[in-house]
């Protein structure tokens, strides 16, 4: 993606994807990047709240070996929904240390 917020939900989708249809069979560490640089969008800009910071951290550590449940996915898209409607003026994407 060209912006944050786009690269947000990528990820989202991705993660979800890559679980739910493939059964994580290709989960690698460039998905657990991936998952902490969502991490890392979720606190830049106008970040989410406390709470919320805390909650998307408890999603991605039980995601992060790559065998999240359907509800776990679906709040993270949520929550990246959130953020993304909390930052409506496009941030430019700085460069990833992920390939995927």
């Amino acid at each position: 993606a060209q912006t944050a917020q786009g690269e947000a939900i990528r990820i989202t989708g991705r993660a979800a994807n890559e679980i739910l249809d493939n059964g994580g069979a290709n989960w690698d560490a460039d998905y657990r990047k991936m998952l902490d640089a969502l991490l890392r969008h979720f606190a830049s800009g106008v970040p989410l709240d406390a709470t919320e910071l805390e909650e998307a951290s408890t999603l991605v550590k039980q995601i992060h070996a790559g065998n999240g449940n359907n509800d776990e996915l679906a709040c993270l898209s949520a929550l990246a929904v959130r953020w993304v409607l909390a930052n409506p003026q496009p941030i430019p994407l700085a460069r990833t240390d992920y390939r995927r």
